[in-house]
């Protein structure tokens, strides 16, 4: 019990860590299978995801499977990009979202959970853990389509 107690001192004292499953390193994969309705998660969630800082609010509707996100973006190249990496991170970690808002100014667009599945060609990204992973899966699929626009997604 001593051995055990001086190891774990000495870990803590050198700034070691075990190895764990790899979760600590990506937490918004902590809240994979989330519902709608939970509201706490939902919102920790959309608060992580990539282009946070250019959105302005959101809100969902749980009966309607509905999440809408509104943003704050000037750059309209950048609007397909957007619309596809957060599409992609939403129904990859919720559970029961089937329609996803989004809104830029003057713009409003609605992606559904199919438009998704038909841009990658499967549900593949769904399987994804960790944010590399689906990452990697945004980005081939973006090469495969030649980028991103509001009109090929």
């Amino acid at each position: 019990m001593k051995i055990l107690s001086l190891c774990i001192t000495a870990m803590l004292l050198g700034g070691c860590t075990f190895a764990g499953d790899g979760k600590e390193e990506d937490p918004l994969f902590l809240y994979k299978g989330t519902n709608l309705s939970d509201h706490k998660y939902i919102s920790s969630i959309i608060n992580s995801l990539p282009y946070k800082d250019d959105m302005k609010s959101f809100s969902k509707y749980p009966d309607e499977k509905q999440i809408t996100l509104r943003y704050d973006v000037s750059n309209k190249k950048k609007f397909g990009t957007i619309l596809l990496t957060n599409a992609t991170y939403l129904y990859c970690l919720t559970k029961d979202t089937e329609k996803i808002v989004f809104i830029f100014d003057d713009v409003r667009q609605t992606i559904y959970k199919e438009d998704v599945e038909k841009w990658y060609g499967n549900t593949d990204y769904e399987k994804a853990e960790s944010q590399k992973e689906l990452d990697a899966m945004i980005e081939s699929s973006a090469k495969k389509h030649n980028g991103v626009t509001l009109g090929n997604l």
